[in-house]
């Protein structure tokens, strides 16, 4: 399968000695509509406009043409992964080469460690903070835990939500 992938006005891409504006589509072979976009992903990162599967966009539209993407140089030559944090859960929540079910697993990957900090005792991370002073309190660190705990129990209904006590609230870092 041949992936097709268009640009915005404000991309701009440098692969090797290509330049990818809004004026060219670049192509590259892929094995599914999944791969496709998990490979525009990860040589474009979230920069490109649209992407078109088997067949060209109307090209009267781009008046550079056509251009092929080496996809493995390209994402070798790519030294730095310069995605937020957000750019990073959104791309494998939304490209990752397994579909939905990457989906599932961060869901049940934040249901596990929050569950995890929901368990702890909040006295025992008090005396844990006052005798090493964390940069990072370890008390608030469950608080966080207990949020978000307390989110996913709300949204997909796994139980009851945790209370909070009067140590996690406290504010103290």
């Amino acid at each position: 399968m041949i992936a097709y992938v268009t640009f915005g006005m404000d991309h701009y891409h440098e692969i090797g000695e290509e330049t990818f504006t809004e004026s060219f589509v670049a192509m590259f072979a892929c094995e599914d509509e999944a791969d496709g976009r998990y490979r525009a992903r990860k040589v474009f990162g979230s920069d490109w406009d649209g992407i078109f599967f088997d067949a060209p966009p109307d090209m009267d539209f781009y008046s550079g043409g056509l251009k092929n993407v080496d996809v493995e140089t390209a994402i070798s030559d790519k030294k730095v992964d310069r995605r937020t944090n957000i750019e990073f859960v959104t791309d494998i929540m939304n490209f990752h080469a397994s579909g939905g079910l990457a989906q599932s697993f961060v869901i049940e990957a934040l249901r596990f460690y929050c569950k995890l900090q929901v368990e702890q005792d909040v006295d025992e991370l008090a005396k844990l903070d006052d005798e090493s002073n964390p940069m990072i309190s370890r008390v608030m660190w469950r608080a966080i835990g207990v949020d978000i705990h307390n989110s996913l129990e709300k949204k997909y209904n796994y139980g009851e939500p945790k209370e909070h006590s009067a140590e996690d609230s406290s504010g103290d870092t």
